[in-house]
């Protein structure tokens, strides 16, 4: 009984040795999965921020290249057919010659309507232009 601790941590020791010996390829195989998983994670995470940061380029494109094809033509297409629809011939609505993406009123002789205006027709232009704004005629892209 003397040397009974000795015997004790030397039989602790041989059991510990034994399973490391017996479980060297599972413990082997657990770390050569859990390393290729980590490195399956990290190529993934990867993939993640390089297609977040294309997104961000693309949508930016997109802001800036829709800059450049914002027009009114469209609304002012829009306005005129429902402006003779109604009967309304004797103005129309143009482009402005002197604000890019703005429009103006013109009468049929060619003149800007803009201080000659009926009030009926005042209250009826702003009345459909507010009317196209929720449906995205004269709304700026940004």
């Amino acid at each position: 009984m003397a040397n009974y601790d000795q015997e004790v941590a030397s039989l602790k020791h041989s059991i510990w040795r034994f399973l490391v010996e017996e479980l060297s390829d599972t413990i082997t195989k657990y770390e050569n999965l859990r390393d290729g998983l980590q490195r399956g994670i990290d190529n993934i995470a990867n993939q993640i921020e390089i297609r977040t940061q294309s997104v961000r380029t693309l949508e930016n494109e997109i802001v800036g290249l829709s800059k450049n094809v914002t027009s009114v033509q469209p609304a002012v297409d829009e306005i005129n057919r429902t402006l003779r629809s109604y009967g309304f011939t004797n103005f129309e609505i143009v482009r402005s010659l002197t604000l890019e993406n703005h429009y103006s009123i013109k009468r049929e002789n060619g003149e800007h309507a803009h201080e000659t205006l009926s009030e009926g027709e005042v209250t009826f232009i702003t009345s459909f232009t507010l009317f196209s704004l929720p449906r995205g005629l004269l709304i700026k892209t940004p």
